[in-house]
């Protein structure tokens, strides 16, 4: 199989995010596609993952979100950001990811949901599985030698 991005995008004109793959960087192109006159704000990458075989892992991901799913046409799931990237982090071999998305804000939200008596799940704090480095609100790269080692590549 071929390598691909998994993606995470947002838009502040809408409540839910949009998980799509592309073969090319999502970050060029495919942030142009979406951010055109029928939304009134540009799409934002939150989160981009380099996967082997990015349909099939797609498909995985939108089966494992299906109840977030608000159309079961269409890529947009009612989940925070970062359920969704914990969930691709659980159920997905990654080769390299890049965050962008701000976990400062996503843990005071899910403090001012849980002192307003909303349900949410507990996900708490969590170091990356990259070694002890804990990035907090930061964009970051994480590259997975081991991946590639076990696929016999050096890139």
């Amino acid at each position: 199989m071929a390598l691909g991005w998994i993606y995470i995008m947002s838009n502040p004109s809408l409540s839910e995010i949009k998980i799509g793959e592309s073969s090319k960087d999502p970050s060029g192109d495919r942030v142009k596609d979406l951010s055109n006159t029928s939304v009134p704000t540009p799409f934002k990458v939150e989160y981009k993952a380099l996967v082997d075989g990015q349909q099939n892992v797609e498909v995985k991901i939108h089966k494992a979100l299906a109840k977030f799913r608000v159309n079961p046409n269409r890529e947009f799931f009612n989940c925070s950001v970062m359920d969704a990237v914990l969930l691709i982090r659980k159920k997905i071999t990654i080769e390299k990811e890049y965050m962008y998305y701000n976990e400062k804000k996503w843990l005071k939200d899910q403090q001012k949901e849980k002192a307003a008596g909303k349900k949410h799940k507990e996900i708490g704090r969590y170091i990356f599985r990259c070694g002890a480095e804990e990035m907090r609100g930061a964009t970051f790269v994480i590259d997975y030698p081991e991946v590639r080692a076990k696929r016999g590549k050096n890139s």
